[in-house]
């Protein structure tokens, strides 16, 4: 690790920014939020302790590379160490690049990434669920239906249902694929986050369905929207949902935020499933985020 750790800090500081939780088991390297290349072997066991390096190794790679050790925390033996930069800062909010490292078994790498993060993780796992399912919703749909009288709301209204329809569909379509297909180690580090998340605070947004919906549910939803059954499955969640809750939430009575269209009120499950049918594929799909750091001298040592 420590030889190497100048190459793998260069890779997490070029890596883009990815959505939130999970690496393997060993030792990872992750640079706000996001999962990078890690150090150890794919399996669920724990590296050897002589295997890992000293915290006097690691903070002096670290600080080769530019990054003063902020914060050290520790389960079970396990560390897990946030570092800030000296010269980087993240383009969109000019706050320095920070990076974590964590090791152990996945379960150990999600309790102490709670541990280093918790209020940026809480917020991922509630506002950025909530703005990006608005976000799947094109603003053309509101240009286009916003003179009709007919439909001036149907935009709001589908930004109200896509939050629950995310993660309704994505849980259970995590639940129907076979186990075997995702490495244990990483369901393991959801695991962990949320019972680190559940045990500091009752009422965490840090649930198991927001973990599925923000790894696992980004890659359904791409791959349902590739193969055009995203807007007949957001019309068929619609369609199952009790008529009153349908109607609470149209209305912007029940969960979701809904954008445009303010003041619509609908009169009947049949009118919102009608204003439905007139949403166009190209109108619902993902959108796509990156970020970018700026740095004043190099970004590491290597």
């Amino acid at each position: 690790v420590s030889p190497a750790m100048a190459s793998t800090q260069r890779a997490v500081l070029l890596a883009a920014l990815a959505f939130v939780v999970v690496s393997s088991v060993g030792a990872a390297f992750s640079a706000e939020g996001a999962s990078l290349p890690r150090v150890g072997p794919a399996s669920s066991s724990l590296l050897s302790s002589s295997s890992l390096p000293t915290t006097a190794a690691l903070t002096a790679a670290f600080d080769a590379d530019g990054y003063d050790v902020t914060r050290i925390v520790t389960y079970n033996g396990s560390r897990g160490i946030e570092a800030t930069s000296r010269n980087v800062t993240l383009l969109s909010t000019g706050a320095p690049k920070r990076v974590r490292y964590v090791e152990g078994s996945g379960y150990a790498m999600g309790r102490l990434r709670y541990a280093l993060n918790a209020a940026d993780t809480e917020r991922t796992a509630s506002e950025y669920i909530d703005r990006f399912v608005v976000a799947l919703v094109s603003w053309k749909l509101d240009k286009r239906l916003h003179d009709d009288p007919r439909w001036s709301g149907v935009y709001a209204v589908v930004t109200r249902l896509v939050g629950g329809w995310l993660r309704r569909e994505a849980s259970a379509a995590w639940a129907a694929t076979p186990p075997s297909v995702f490495p244990a180690a990483l369901v393991d580090e959801m695991a962990g986050l949320a019972d680190a998340a559940k045990e500091a605070n009752a009422s965490t947004a840090v649930t198991a369905e927001a973990l599925q919906t923000l790894n696992f549910g980004m890659d359904w939803l791409t791959a349902t929207a590739v193969t055009g059954r995203l807007l007949p499955s957001l019309r068929a969640y619609a369609a199952a949902l009790p008529p009153d809750t349908l109607m609470r939430i149209a209305n912007g009575e029940g969960e979701g935020e809904g954008e445009g269209g303010e003041g619509r009120r609908w009169r009947s499950r049949g009118e919102v499933l009608q204003g439905l049918a007139q949403v166009r594929e190209s109108e619902v799909a993902p959108p796509a985020y990156c970020d970018a750091f700026a740095a004043s001298g190099k970004a590491t040592a290597s």
